[in-house]
């Protein structure tokens, strides 16, 4: 049997038992999608049957606690809700956050689908429906049983997503966002996170005594912690710059959800009124607390893997940290203004609060210009030093280019210029000789001698 092949003669010919080995493992992965894809199905399909019961349990969960709650129900008086209300309207919102899941998720399996990441889409877009049919932190996810066998095997499913859920998180954290482990034995990591469900497991039973607590952050520090030592290995060894940009938007997600989360906590501690146990905002966050951490995240994964290059990551992050900054200080000197001012006026004037607003605004706008500018050098000296230098030395050129007047001196800056800011592998200048420059103008009936 002849094989044609698009090669010259002096390539050498190719080992059959390496053209058996290429074909093997193009089965072994083909059968490897086909199976991921059948689990997929079977999960998303449980777990939509499951919704609408898993819905009813939580409205029902709700309803009871802000009728019976002491705490709860004055809360809902305060916010002029009744328990029917509030349910109600906790059901939507986390309903409105699934549908987000739900979209994303979609998104990864249909963007995704026969390309060379179709396994990570699977496994991103398996995490996000499962979240999305459950509820964020499970809501949605109750213990509903039926004498119809069918939806009792949906409802069973549906309860083994946790289970799978765990190993496949692990998996995505291991391998975004190019869906490779790197290096090949980080795979082993995922046993780490079974041991950690185990570990929740087991300690839900109190067998550890007192030593539970500490023993569950031990394990989840080293089950976490090798898997972002995994990650800072791959973003400095392993990914390119497209990579590096997809990884910045996964960190960007979560730290975002982790400072709302630190802020909403430390201003519920530090007012009286909204840490009391019947306070509106200890409802809300009690309730609503996950959706800061994980909707964050959740979008910042679907813009790493879909539309990352869109938008410029580097300038999002840098923006932030100038304004959130500038936010936090701006607080401060507001707040420490109106409260100094207020003693100083007291007694006074009558009207010390009202003065006291007007003069801590002004004196905030005027510093808001002049602050922000010094906030955005401090930080691009700091993390953005190619930047900030490649800046600092155009600004040098440029001054440099009104003074000289050597061709010689002025070209041998603008290959500097070229090489300190751009650090390609090599720069050279080429520049048209005397009487190249003559023929053009007379061919173009051009005179040298006018001025345009």
């Amino acid at each position: 049997m002849h094989r044609e092949r698009n090669s010259s003669a002096s390539d050498p010919p190719i080992p059959d038992d390496l053209n058996t080995q290429a074909a093997s493992h193009t089965r072994l992965r083909r059968g490897l999608l086909d199976v991921v894809r059948a689990l997929w199905i079977i999960f998303a399909l449980s777990n939509l049957v499951s919704l609408p019961f898993g819905i009813q349990v939580y409205y029902n969960q709700i309803l009871v606690s802000g009728q019976s709650v002491p705490a709860v129900a004055r809360a809902l008086i305060q916010m002029h809700l009744t328990a029917a209300q509030e349910a109600l309207s906790f059901t939507i919102i986390f309903g409105l956050s699934s549908l987000v899941f739900l979209v994303i998720g979609a998104l990864n399996f249909w963007r995704l689908w026969g390309t060379s990441l179709e396994l990570l889409g699977l496994l991103t877009s398996f995490i996000f429906v499962t979240i999305a049919f459950t509820g964020i932190t499970g809501v949605f996810e109750g213990g509903t049983t039926s004498p119809n066998p069918f939806l009792q095997v949906a409802f069973t499913i549906s309860g083994m997503s946790f289970f799978v859920l765990f190993p496949c998180l692990a998996a995505f954290l291991l391998t975004f966002p190019n869906g490779r482990f790197a290096p090949r034995l980080s795979w082993l990591l995922i046993l780490l996170w079974f041991g950690q469900f185990a570990f929740f497991m087991v300690t839900s039973t109190g067998i550890f005594g007192s030593a539970s607590n500490s023993l569950l952050i031990g394990v989840v520090i080293v089950t976490w912690g090798s898997t972002l030592s995994i990650q800072v290995y791959r973003y400095v060894r392993v990914y390119t710059y497209s990579e590096r940009q997809q990884t910045k938007w996964l960190v960007f997600g979560l730290a975002s959800g982790l400072l709302l989360t630190a802020g909403s906590t430390i201003l519920g501690n530090l007012i009286p009124q909204l840490s009391r146990p019947d306070s509106p905002y200890q409802l809300l966050m009690n309730n609503l607390g996950g959706l800061v951490i994980f909707l964050p995240l959740a979008i910042s994964i679907g813009v790493a893997l879909l539309r990352y290059r869109l938008w410029n990551i580097d300038l999002i992050i840098n923006r932030t940290l100038v304004y959130g900054t500038l936010t936090l200080i701006l607080s401060v000197v507001y707040v420490s203004l109106i409260i100094g001012l207020q003693a100083l006026l007291r007694g006074v004037i009558n009207q010390d609060s009202s003065v006291a607003i007007v003069v801590s605004t002004l004196v905030i706008a005027a510093l808001f210009q002049p602050l922000r500018q010094h906030l955005q050098k401090i930080i691009d000296r700091r993390f953005y030093r190619s930047k900030y230098n490649a800046a600092k030395i155009i600004e040098a050129f440029g001054a440099t280019l009104r003074n000289e007047v050597e061709l010689t001196q002025l070209s041998e800056h603008l290959v500097t210029v070229v090489e300190e800011t751009m650090q390609p592998l090599h720069a050279s200048l080429w520049l048209r000789p005397p009487e190249q420059t003559a023929k053009w103008y007379a061919a173009s009936n051009i005179n040298p001698e006018e001025k345009h």
